[in-house]
């Protein structure tokens, strides 16, 4: 077995470490344009899956029926959603909330205490368990090269 010295063993690990990363960064590009292509060929029946929708709901309601069943045994019905708005930092709304015991913590918001927290050394609140995960994230290089009719531009 031939022996590798430190220098080259640093240069393959290197080589490897590089052709995983140009590999992920090909499998990527494959993905965007398989989305892409999904999205230009889907856009058109998304279209009309909405406006059939709506023609739907409107000769329903016309008739004071809910569901329609089809020939394949499928069944098309009104759903009727009910949601409000409000701003939960009205004094009004956070009295009214209080009085009725549904006043939530802003999980958002605490994310950005509990970290100022951590960044002062401090100690969080009993109850608050700091998770740490890793992932991948991808930065798209600043210009992009685009092929069109054999030229090369940048962005």
């Amino acid at each position: 077995m031939k022996k590798v010295d430190g220098a080259t063993a640093v240069q393959n690990f290197m080589a490897d470490l590089n052709k995983r990363a140009e590999r992920l960064y090909e499998v990527r590009r494959e993905i965007e344009r398989r989305d892409a292509e999904y999205k230009a060929t889907n856009e058109a029946l998304w279209g009309e899956e909405n406006e059939l929708k709506a023609k739907l709901i409107t000769d329903l309601s016309a008739i004071n029926l809910k569901s329609i069943k089809v020939a394949s045994g499928d069944s098309f019905a009104i759903v009727k959603k009910t949601m409000f708005g409000f701003d939960p930092t009205n004094p009004k709304i956070k009295e009214w909330g209080i009085a009725n015991n549904i006043m939530t913590i802003d999980k958002d918001l605490a994310k950005i205490k509990f970290n100022n927290i951590v960044k002062a050394n401090g100690q969080l609140p009993e109850g608050v368990e700091k998770v740490e995960r890793e992932s991948i994230t991808v930065r798209k290089a600043a210009t992009a090269k685009v092929e069109n009719n054999n030229t090369e531009e940048s962005n």
